[in-house]
């Protein structure tokens, strides 16, 4: 029994100790092999595609560039500079993995002792404190997995990071992890950290700096010097004593580092901030063409047109400009005046508007009551129904009855509503400068004040140009209609006929007076309206907007008379860009805001640098009028064709025929940029030499004031109570444009015009711009001849004297340009008394040309002088026999259009036309008004678009305002 006993507690012994224990020890591999091979086969169900570096295309900043490499501009949504590991030092590369992975290149993707460490000390600690991810696991996570904290993820992450380091390597994983990894304030790799921290490259960075940057991968936030840099400073020195401890640096570097003083970034301008208006406007292009996507993801580098030193003196002169505007309107709540009696016609008209408070609202002044303690109040009306107050602590004598007030809503007294006057306004401006040459936009401002650059008005806003858009109406009619710089028109009342009945249209002159007989330039520098109508009602509608076209106009022009004042709405962009045509000689270049963009790879997108060359059968030349080219046919036959020595841009050929510019005569480089020939270079010539006139002698005249050259030209506008004010001007190097005025439609100040609100911020611009470059002259270009011609200056003074003027033609048709408009015919013009013929001009040939009825008198008295002899002077020293018949060339009863008639035989050639319509004879008997035109047959669909003609002398009246 007692063997028995010890055998049983020998058997529980061995089976407890022994046999137990060893099949557990052999069950529990097996258990875990199984369980970790279910795991595996469970969990690599599904497991994202290792992908080649090749494809590796991280989101990084897409970077502008101004024109002398300045950063102007970067965007992103992760910031991120990818940089190659060869430009990565390699104490940065160390302190890295020094501070996240020691054995980065002995293991294969995962550091078991560093994960079993890990377990260790959080099971110690209780908590999660450590983790043991290898450089690989997180590059894993990052580039193939997500962030979320599951065992689901972590268990992928085990599975592939060998995976990832078998396929990649671990150069290139050391590549991936060194430009994705966040280091906090918005830094996405290590580039993108160095110069965020000390504003400098990677390449730069001592061991101390990399030391610290590679701190902040355990917490970006917590760690960040801008926040805390004590804290910063703790976790920067945990990493070189890593970096020691490892070998990676000796004792002496670590105290050495550990001791050396951190420069950190200071507060910088962004690269935005340099240029918002024109960083602004280049962000919208590249959205607008390549995508939100590539902007902010791909990487994209955008080589841009600006000059910042252009950019910073176009905002200065704008600045100063609207200041001394401002410093000279104390009262511009005052929107306008209207006389007392059409108040109620007016309240009639304008609905009941809800108030709101800090509205602006206008009101018209209907009593100013002054009172005895020295205040006054201002009964102003808003409509029938809504009556308001104003009321100030002192007499101001500025306001009257009659005025239209801009008002803010306050607040009710007693039901009645209270206002206070928007005598504040926020004054605007734009200015838009482009390099004539290459159509490279220099500098675009597109408000007063750079906080406003989301809404630029020299791109987005369409304001109407006044005056300034005359240019265009003048270039059709010189180019297409026989007009020359000494053509006259006769600036009087005139009234044009709508097509409705009783429906009529009378323009005005700015301050309403008239001139009388003008030559073409004078109405042009003088900018006259009523000049400017009768020109265009002679040209026509579809000519004009048609060059608009070709000018580079895209916005919608209105079809009718009141064209010709500038009351359809365009962009300053845009009429800036039209009036480069002209020094351009005819050419329009299409203006870019970038030169290059490259992707990422250094792969050009878009290439604007080189201006293509048009063919020379897209560059046209003038075209006589319908009722001349038979005679220009003869005439032609007298000129031997010349090769162009035109020096516009965009220019490779001899001038060709006349012709329609086509599209395809329109010319596009790599960038799809369009190069067209918009005017001959002849017409573009004569045009500039007018506009020349504009800043010499006429409205522009002020700019000497600012700029004392010879080789500007410009025109300004002004709109109805000044509520646009513009001037655009040129030399031959530059075309700049501005535009001054408020967001909402009211006056920009008493007295303002386009002279004396925009004209000044122009000539400060310029100045600077031109100030070290010598002056030169607009290029002839061939078959110009300078011409002495008899015309009127529009000096009242002196009696309407004709006087000798030399002016540029078109060499071929010289001799067949209009003496005066179609809409003056010679008994108009016979009925302005003081007409002096000056010598051999009342002799000979003119004398025989008189209409019937008129007799010659002597230079005292009053001698008519008629208009349409068809050649504008006799050469000095000649007197020629009337011209004989040309056989070849009849001219219908009473035509207006007398012109020379050349001696030489018919030509066998004739000159290609453009379709022009025939005007209408005059009635022979001269004491009838001219007939009206029949219905425009320019168009091919619809009733004609614009008004009958006739001139009329009205009764007296006040005088109105109309664009200058």
């Amino acid at each position: 029994m007692k063997l028995l006993g010890k055998n049983r507690a020998a058997k529980f012994v061995f089976t407890v100790f022994f046999l137990i224990p060893l099949v557990v020890a052999i069950q529990i591999p097996i258990f875990a092999a199984g369980a970790a091979l279910g795991t595996y086969l469970v969990f690599s169900q599904n497991l994202p595609d290792i992908p080649t570096l090749q494809s590796y295309e991280p989101r990084t900043v897409s970077t502008f560039y101004a024109d002398d490499g300045t950063v102007i501009g970067i965007f992103y949504k992760q910031k991120r500079f990818v940089v190659e590991l060869e430009q990565i030092p390699p104490h940065v590369i160390l302190a890295f993995l020094a501070a996240e992975d020691s054995r980065f290149y002995e293991h294969s993707g995962i550091d078991w002792y560093s994960v079993g460490r890990a377990i260790v000390r959080n099971i110690s600690a209780g908590r999660i404190t450590q983790g043991g991810s290898t450089i690989t696991m997180q590059v894993t996570r990052n580039f193939l997995l997500s962030r979320e904290r599951t065992f689901s993820r972590k268990i992928r992450e085990f599975i592939l990071a060998p995976q990832l380091e078998a396929a990649w390597g671990k150069k290139k994983i050391l590549y991936v992890y060194l430009n994705e990894i966040y280091l906090g304030e918005g830094c996405h790799g290590v580039e993108a950290a160095a110069r965020g921290y000390f504003d400098k490259p990677v390449e730069h960075l001592t061991v101390s700096e990399a030391a610290l940057i590679a701190g902040l991968v355990a917490s970006p936030s917590r760690y960040n010097p801008f926040k805390s840099e004590e804290l910063a400073r703790q976790r920067q020195a945990t990493v070189l004593g890593r970096m020691a401890k490892f070998g990676f640096l000796t004792e002496e570097q670590r105290k050495k580092a550990l001791e050396e003083p951190l420069k950190f970034r200071k507060e910088v301008v962004r690269p935005f901030d340099v240029v918002p208006d024109f960083a602004e406007a280049v962000r919208r292009y590249i959205v607008r063409k390549y995508g939100e996507e590539r902007l902010y993801n791909e990487g994209l580098k955008v080589f841009t047109t600006c000059r910042v030193d252009y950019q910073k003196q176009a905002f200065e002169a704008l600045e100063k400009g609207l200041q001394e505007i401002r410093g000279r309107q104390k009262n511009l709540a005052i929107v306008r005046t209207i006389p007392k009696e059409q108040i109620s016609e007016l309240l009639q008209r304008r609905s009941t508007p809800e108030l709101h408070e800090g509205n602006v609202y206008q009101g018209v002044v209907t009593r100013v009551i002054v009172h005895k303690t020295k205040n006054m109040d201002l009964e102003v009306w808003l409509s029938k129904k809504l009556r308001g107050m104003v009321r100030l602590d002192h007499v101001n004598q500025a306001f009257k009855v009659g005025q239209v007030l801009a008002l803010k809503f306050d607040k009710f007294a007693d039901d009645v509503p209270l206002f206070l006057l928007d005598n504040d306004p926020k004054l605007q401006g734009a200015l838009v400068c482009i390099e004539n040459k290459t159509g490279f936009v220099r500098a675009l401002v597109g408000g007063a004040s750079m906080e406003q650059f989301k809404f630029n008005r020299a791109t987005q806003a369409k304001r109407q140009p006044g005056s300034s858009f005359k240019p265009l109406i003048y270039s059709a009619a010189i180019e297409e209609k026989s007009y020359s710089p000494a053509t006259i028109i006769i600036d009087e009342p005139t009234e044009f006929e709508l097509e409705n009945p009783g429906e009529e249209w009378e323009p005005r002159n700015a301050g309403g007076d008239f001139l009388g007989p003008l030559s073409l330039r004078r109405a042009l520098e003088l900018s006259r309206n009523i000049c400017t109508a009768k020109i265009l009602f002679d040209v026509g509608l579809d000519p004009v907007i048609d060059l608009a076209r070709r000018m580079g106009i895209t916005a919608d022009l209105g079809r009718n008379l009141s064209l010709s004042l500038g009351t359809s709405e365009v962009s300053l962009f845009e009429l800036t860009s039209a009036y480069t045509v002209f020094p351009n000689s005819g050419v329009h270049l299409e203006p870019v805001l970038v030169k290059r963009i490259e992707d990422r790879f250094g792969n050009v997108l878009e290439e604007n640098s080189e201006v293509p060359l048009l063919d020379e059968s897209a560059i046209p030349r003038p075209v006589p009028r319908e009722e001349f080219r038979e005679q220009a046919a003869l005439l032609d036959s007298r000129f031997d064709s010349r090769p162009s020595q035109i020096t516009g841009p965009g220019v490779g050929g001899k001038q060709p025929a006349a012709g329609e510019i086509k599209e395809e005569d329109t010319v596009r480089n790599s960038g799809g940029r369009k190069v067209v020939a918009a005017l001959s270079p002849q017409t573009a010539y004569v045009m500039t030499s007018l506009l020349q006139g504009g800043v010499r002698h006429g409205t522009g005249a002020r700019i000497s004031n600012y700029v004392k050259r010879k080789d500007l030209a410009g025109k300004t506008g002004t709109t109805n109570n000044a509520e646009d004010t513009w001037f655009i001007g040129f030399n031959p190097d530059y075309t700049t444009g501005v535009w001054v005025g408020f967001d909402e439609k009211r006056p920009v100040g008493n007295r303002e015009e386009g002279a004396r609100a925009a004209l000044p911020i122009w000539g400060y611009f310029m100045r600077k711009v031109l100030e070290n470059r010598p002056e030169r002259e607009f290029p002839v270009p061939p078959d110009i001849t300078f011409k002495e011609m008899l015309t009127f200056t529009g000096n009242v003074s002196e009696g309407f004297t004709p006087k000798v003027v030399r002016e540029p033609v078109y060499s071929p048709f010289s001799d067949l340009t209009l003496v005066t408009s179609p809409l003056d015919p010679p008994e108009r013009l016979a009925e302005y008394r003081g007409i002096v013929i000056p010598g051999q001009y009342g002799q000979g040939a003119y004398l025989q040309m008189l209409p019937p009825g008129v007799q010659q008198t002597q230079p005292t008295g009053a001698t008519p002088l008629h208009p349409m002899d068809g050649r504008n002077l006799f050469p000095e020293g000649s007197r020629p026999a009337p011209p004989a018949p040309n056989p070849g060339f009849q001219a219908p009863p009473g035509n207006p259009y007398q012109p020379v008639r050349p001696t030489a035989p018919p030509a066998q050639s004739v000159l290609p036309q453009r379709q022009q319509e025939s005007m209408p004879p005059t009635q022979a008997n001269p004491n009838l008004p001219p007939q009206r035109r029949p219905d425009d047959s320019r168009t091919s669909a619809g009733p004609r678009s614009y008004p009958t003609y006739q001139p009329f002398t009205p009764a007296p009246r006040s005088p109105v305002s109309n664009p200058q």
